[in-house]
């Protein structure tokens, strides 16, 4: 009997001691979310939410908000983008504070309002979950984001949809490189880079519905790095700065299935003085003599014009290691339209006015 109280007094502390240790990590995971706010408001961001509900015992702490908003705090007359998200959650394992796995069950809009432009953009999804890594310091360190049969209606662009879309994220430090230069160390600085991986499939974007290839694109992917922080590209004077600076994006792998072709290429993607995209890729294009037909009865080409460009591109191709034939064109984005070779594809909207 002694040893069966013994035994009972014993469980109930444990148990009374988790409880206790829940709710003390539950107090710190909103702690933790409070520091993230003062790092977001130390790069200019303000962060604002309905009550948050703390759950998920015993195994989690889960939290959520009706709503949570994200806007820049600008100087009067710039434009000031707010981000808004409709029933969000965070969930945190209590013996993990760095790792949160988080999403949102409503719309996600973003708007932008200036003295004389308006912008908005809305994001509904069957799924949208994603997961962040952070550092000691609160600051982003690797962020993925899935998202599920999602649809875009932009004020701008029109309307867009995807079966998956997948974003991943993640920042390294890298040493400058100190060979042939005498300048003093204390002028030496790390760059930070961000690395991206982008993955989409069965896009329709009503944008290109008028392109010579049309709106529907199978497959998208991308992988690629840049020098910025996250200040560059969250207002229109930070793309602007990082763009004036000699900021650029590296593309170290893109493929496209579009239409009946595929292109693999790399490349460097930055903007013009005028905010339109600005780049030159080299491409490998598989079903060439489809996309030349096509463009072809787009740009109205004669019969014999057509079979002759066939002709000299069969000329040039090559076979990679499965017998599939290929040919290597540079692609380009330049004057405000995208071009293959010398062929104008369709034309381009500035990123902002």
């Amino acid at each position: 009997m002694r040893i069966l109280s013994i035994s009972i007094l014993s469980l109930t502390a444990l148990i009374g001691g988790y409880v206790y240790w829940w709710n003390f990590v539950a107090d710190e995971a909103l702690a933790g979310f409070e520091k993230w706010k003062q790092q977001q408001r130390a790069n200019q961001i303000e962060v604002s939410h309905a009550p948050l509900s703390v759950e998920g015992f015993p195994y989690r702490v889960h939290l959520s908000a009706k709503s949570l908003a994200l806007q820049k705090n600008t100087e009067a007359g710039q434009q000031s983008p707010k981000l808004t998200l409709t029933d969000a959650w965070a969930i945190v394992e209590p013996w993990n504070f760095k790792h949160v796995i988080f999403g949102t069950e409503g719309k996600i809009n973003i708007t932008s309002d200036a003295p004389n432009q308006t912008y908005s953009f809305d994001l509904i999804a069957e799924k949208v979950v994603g997961s962040a890594s952070f550092k000691s310091t609160a600051e982003l360190e690797k962020l993925a984001i899935d998202l599920v049969k999602p649809a875009f209606t932009s004020s701008n662009n029109g309307k867009s949809s995807a079966d998956r879309v997948q974003l991943h994220l993640k920042q390294t430090q890298e040493k400058v490189n100190e060979t042939g230069t005498n300048a003093p160390k204390s002028t030496y600085k790390d760059s930070k880079i961000w690395h991206v991986a982008v993955r989409g499939n069965q896009l329709t974007i009503d944008q290109l519905s008028h392109s010579v290839l049309g709106p529907q694109i199978e497959e998208l992917s991308l992988l690629l790095e840049t020098e910025a922080t996250i200040k560059d590209f969250t207002t229109v004077d930070g793309l602007k700065n990082w763009r004036d600076k000699g900021g650029a994006i590296d593309i170290q792998q893109a493929n496209l299935k579009w239409n009946d072709s595929h292109f693999e290429g790399e490349g460097t993607l930055t903007l013009d003085e005028k905010n339109y995209p600005l780049g030159a890729f080299s491409t490998k294009i598989h079903g060439y003599n489809a996309l030349v037909s096509t463009i072809a009865k787009a740009k109205h080409m004669t019969p014999k014009a057509t079979q002759t460009t066939i002709y000299a591109l069969n000329m040039l191709a090559k076979a990679d290691e499965k017998g599939s034939r290929y040919v290597e064109l540079p692609l380009s984005l330049q004057e405000g339209a995208a071009y293959i070779g010398p062929l104008k594809l369709f034309k381009l909207d500035p990123l902002f006015k």
